[in-house]
């Protein structure tokens, strides 16, 4: 996300050194867009959180996103327009554009290749690519063998897929690639979604310089096989892309393990991509037995910087190994961390008082969420994702809405550090520990203190909330766990037994009843 932010306000004709971390480019970007007028476009977006940090109170700007997945607009209140299959005068003008060769003057050819692409834009524009600079009689190879392309293959590999067409053109595409270029194509098959490919990683792969990688990528941008990412020779891969890439690959199994090892690695190599070969080379040492992982390995080994870190004895969590993915918010302690039901998101509490929140699935930073006064302790998430509650040392929580990114409200009323917070299962209320020894109920729609529970001799750590909504437990510093009824705000029975105060699960913000 801060790639992207980057980009819009070097358009704006911005200071890049206000867009050293994503919190401060946020923050700017809001800040120089609200007296512009500007069209932002957000390309090809698969979740709503990568819109937020664009949307801001600019009365002469607009944000226009492209998306296949039609919830996007409904959750972020865009006006919704329906992009249909270009109409044949559109189409034209796509080719007209990456071919080079103006409507007027396309030949014969130009109506039966529109049409052998199904009117996609992206297809026309790799055949448009295709064409550049070519004779006029090249139109009708190109016709050609797009229209020999073996269908029933693709059809195969891609069964999911509407629009063959567009891997026709793919396919083609890529068979007019010299041998070498193919190759180095094909390669990115082990890069993973909406990856940020760096000069370095570019090098590595292909095992080239500097100045051959560079041609190479702007082969690859200018055939309309890549697109380029950022004010450097960064590319990257739209996701069909992606797809047609690895259903080249000649072994599944092994590319699996591969991008599981670049998915554990991918927080080291997004902030130095020079890594590339010391994190996944690393990482496949446990299956060096496997030929194509051995191919990979060597070739990373070959193409690698020098000088490099090179293990010789498996020394990071290899893929497999339970370890995912690991996730970095470049910010002080984690003091607080949870889950959303559905596996979607996580949300963790830091002690330099923010809020991240991470997409589980590829690991990307959505979001960071600040107001606290003091460092967040705990969070805890409603049943159906939608809000998150905070608890932090300021001596309030808030309420959330991690679809908006912004805060609803604030709960106030403890009169000392906030260190423990549960949500009922109904996502109604929230009961909240505290160091003034109390715990409280809250009303998560109106934000009201319901209830105060009195009971506790010392610091109350963490609470959790059974899974009917009917009680709450709560670890104290008096080295006790209490019961509580919260139907009837009595306290049910009292837990003694430890001998130091009753808070382990402080590290985690919580612990859970199960």
């Amino acid at each position: 996300m801060l790639t992207r932010l980057r980009e819009a306000a070097k358009a704006l004709g911005d200071d890049l050194a206000h867009y050293e971390n994503e919190v401060a480019a946020k923050s700017r970007f809001r800040s120089i867009l609200r007296n512009q007028a500007a069209l932002i476009v957000l390309d090809d977006v698969w979740d709503a959180h990568a819109i937020e940090p664009f949307c801001a109170d600019s009365p002469r700007s607009r944000l226009l996103i492209t998306t296949r997945d039609a919830s996007i607009a409904a959750g972020t209140g865009a006006t919704e327009h329906i992009a249909d299959l270009l109409n044949e005068a559109d189409a034209c003008g796509v080719l007209a554009k990456w071919s080079g060769v103006t409507v007027e003057k396309q030949p014969p050819e130009a109506a039966a290749l529109i049409r052998e692409s199904g009117r996609l834009p992206l297809a026309i524009a790799m055949i448009g690519a295709m064409l550049r600079g070519k004779p006029e009689r090249y139109w009708a190879r190109v016709l050609t063998l797009i229209q020999e392309a073996d269908i029933e293959k693709i059809r195969a590999q891609f069964p999911n897929y509407p629009h063959h067409d567009l891997f026709r053109a793919l396919e083609v595409g890529v068979a007019a690639l010299d041998e070498t270029t193919r190759a180095r194509y094909l390669r990115l098959a082990v890069t993973l979604e909406d990856m940020v490919i760096a000069p370095a990683v570019q090098r590595t792969l292909w095992g080239i310089g500097e100045g051959e990688a560079l041609d190479t990528a702007e082969t690859l941008v200018g055939l309309s096989l890549a697109e380029h990412v950022g004010d450097e020779a960064a590319i990257r891969l739209h996701d069909l892309q992606l797809d047609y890439v690895r259903a080249q690959y000649p072994d599944r199994e092994a590319l699996n393990l591969i991008r599981s090892a670049v998915r554990l690695s991918s927080h080291v190599i997004a902030r130095d991509p020079s890594q590339f070969a010391s994190q996944v080379v690393a990482r496949l040492l446990p299956y060096q037995d496997q030929a194509a992982v051995l191919r990979l390995t060597a070739d990373l080994i070959h193409g690698a910087p020098r000088p490099w870190l090179r293990a010789l004895q498996p020394a990071l969590a290899a893929p497999g190994t339970g370890l995912i993915r690991t996730l970095e918010g470049r910010s002080r302690t984690v003091h607080g961390v949870a889950v959303s039901l559905d596996g979607r998101r996580i949300v963790a509490g830091f002690r330099n008082h923010t809020l991240k929140v991470w997409d589980l699935e590829t690991g990307h930073e959505l979001r960071t969420l600040e107001g606290h006064s003091s460092g967040v302790t705990s969070v805890a998430l409603t049943p159906d994702g939608r809000l998150a509650v905070s608890a932090s040392s300021d001596r309030t929580l808030k309420v959330w809405d991690l679809e908006a990114g912004r805060e609803l409200r604030t709960l106030e009323g403890h009169s000392g550090s906030v260190d423990g917070v549960a949500v009922t299962p109904d996502g109604l209320r929230a009961v909240s520990a505290s160091s003034d020894d109390t715990l409280k109920v809250w009303d998560l729609e109106t934000g009201r203190q319901l209830r105060t529970l009195e009971g506790h001799s010392g610091c109350v750590r963490a609470v959790a909330v059974s899974a009917d909504g009917r009680l709450a437990f709560s670890a104290s510093h008096d080295n006790t766990l209490k019961a509580w009824d919260l139907e009837t705000d009595r306290e049910l029975y009292t837990l003694v037994g430890h001998q130091r105060g009753a808070d382990s699960g402080r590290a985690a913000g919580g612990f859970r009843f199960v």
